[in-house]
């Protein structure tokens, strides 16, 4: 039984970082490029929270923060200390410590401005718009960039992931139980519970506003489309690997096809893949594909595909969009 609570709990752990990336807050660009604007930066195999931002590379390596602009010279290389959660790249850069402190330094020499210690652990955390969010095991904070607003939510479940404002908003609960992990998703209107979804069955792995009223929710096997407290619309799905949603359109990567769907979820578009996705993203006038050996581009009812090379991971932000590889960083298309 220990061993069972003990993987169930690695499981819970890797679940809610996944919810991370499908929840990140993509910024929209045009189709993927090279040119003026491709740069590349070194670094070492064993950095973590890698981040760039007006054109210097952040990153940490072992307890050390590091900045690298963009002539390859390294701007400070500073011990930041252990148990660290996440690290967030914006006005300042942001320390999210599991204990609940969190601090904000100076981009350009990695001095200490403010700090503010939150009760109880973090145990995830994210920016979204203009405040970073914060998870713990039993609420949730939201915590503007200068400090001065902070407003937590306390809960009856675990959460994973939170979409909406803060009159109207949807939470997806993850909670380790003896059988295994529960899923549960709620809507609220002024803190009320409007909506309630529970299953032991299928796992809940995203969630998205798309307009005044409605929510998408996606599970492993079905994306729900939901008004006020109502199913409206369902579709089932083969295996979700990755999702993004625009003011438009929902794509997903469903096990070796990409789907699009309007946003009264109608099916728009089905193309068949000759690899599975793990991650996808929605730009202004293509929809872009990984996964660690492949990179496919849509558009206009086109695929491109070409292979990739050591490739881990990618992020998009208001400068451009990177591609992370083993060894280094690479900027490919900028705003």
């Amino acid at each position: 039984m220990r061993k069972k609570q003990i993987i169930i709990g690695i499981l819970l752990t890797l679940i809610v970082l996944v919810l991370g990336l499908y929840g990140y807050g993509l910024y929209k660009f045009n189709h993927m490029e090279s040119g003026p604007y491709h740069l590349t930066y070194t670094i070492e195999d064993e950095a973590k929270y890698i981040g760039v931002y007006d054109n210097t590379l952040y990153y940490m390596n072992g307890t050390h923060l590091k900045a690298i602009d963009v002539d390859g010279t390294t701007r400070f290389s500073r011990p930041i200390g252990v148990g660290i959660g996440n690290v967030i790249y914006d006005k300042y850069i942001y320390i999210i410590e599991n204990n609940g402190l969190v601090r904000a330094l100076d981009r350009q020499n990695a001095q200490e401005i403010r700090q503010i210690k939150l009760e109880g652990p973090i145990v995830f955390s994210e920016k979204k718009d203009k405040v970073i969010i914060l998870y713990h095991p039993k609420g949730i904070t939201s915590l503007s960039f200068d400090f001065k607003s902070v407003n937590t939510i306390q809960m009856d479940h675990r959460p994973a992931k939170i979409e909406g404002e803060a009159d109207h908003y949807a939470v997806i609960f993850l909670d380790r139980e003896i059988d295994g992990l529960v899923s549960r998703f709620s809507i609220f209107e002024n803190d009320q519970k409007v909506f309630h979804l529970v299953s032991d069955k299928d796992l809940f792995l995203f969630t998205k506003k798309i307009d005044n009223d409605r929510f998408l929710l996606a599970t492993n096997r079905y994306i729900y489309l939901i008004d006020q407290a109502d199913i409206i619309a369902q579709e089932p799905l083969m295996a979700l690997k990755a999702i993004d949603v625009s003011s438009n359109q929902i794509a997903l990567a469903d096990d070796d096809s990409l789907k699009i769907f309007d946003n009264d979820l109608k099916l728009t578009t089905n193309q068949s893949l000759d690899f599975e996705p793990v991650k996808l993203a929605i730009l202004d006038e293509s929809i872009l594909l990984f996964n660690e050996d492949k990179l496919a581009s849509y558009q206009e009812d086109n695929l491109r595909t070409s292979d990739l090379k050591d490739y881990k991971n990618f992020f998009l932000n208001e400068h451009g969009l990177y591609l992370i590889f083993d060894g280094h960083v690479e900027k490919v298309k900028s705003n």
